[in-house]
């Protein structure tokens, strides 16, 4: 049976061009609303083996782009900020790599177990805080929003949320275990 091609992968058109310097270049023509991804190599750089590496890098980018679209329009009515501009910059950045670190995860047999136990914790650390959570509005109008990051925060910055006390402080700490 053949494995059908990710939509993903369809929208990135691989073009080799033997004199550029570097390895591999990707652009994203956004213009047209596709997203279509352009993958220029240096076919003697680029391994054969390495290619399908570049395409889902490829295929990553032209995924993100409804986001940075967003962004441009955004900053097109509002104006830009540079320190919000440099936070998503950095924000795509990091979820470009870990977009890509997931795609490359290929379990087999006996790591599947183990890669199952990671996202389960993973869910965990990470899950959001329930509406039930002690003071979880005010957690919340801190930038408090997942049980990791009430874990991570201290004593003190817990305090500064509206309504949290000494006594509701214990409480938080007490949800947490």
């Amino acid at each position: 049976m053949k494995t059908p091609i990710p939509e993903a992968l369809k929208r990135v058109m691989v073009t080799e061009d033997a004199a550029q310097e570097a390895a591999a270049q990707i652009a994203v023509d956004y213009t047209g609303g596709a997203n279509l991804a352009t993958l220029t190599i240096n076919p003697d750089l680029v391994p054969p083996e390495a290619l399908e590496g570049y395409r889902v890098r490829a295929a990553i980018q032209a995924a993100l782009e409804p986001l940075r679209k967003y962004n441009r329009a955004v900053t097109r009515r509002y104006g830009s900020y540079d320190h919000e501009q440099a936070l998503f910059k950095s924000g795509i950045e990091q979820a470009a790599r870990e977009i890509e670190q997931l795609v490359h995860l290929t379990p087999t047999g006996e790591a599947v177990p183990e890669l199952a136990e990671v996202a389960k914790a993973a869910a965990v650390q990470d899950a959001l805080l329930a509406d039930d959570f002690p003071e979880v509005e005010g957690l919340r109008s801190i930038g408090l929003r997942t049980l990791q990051a009430v874990r991570d925060a201290t004593d003190a910055e817990l305090r500064e949320a509206p309504g949290v006390g000494v006594k509701r402080l214990e409480a938080i700490r007490a949800a947490l275990e």
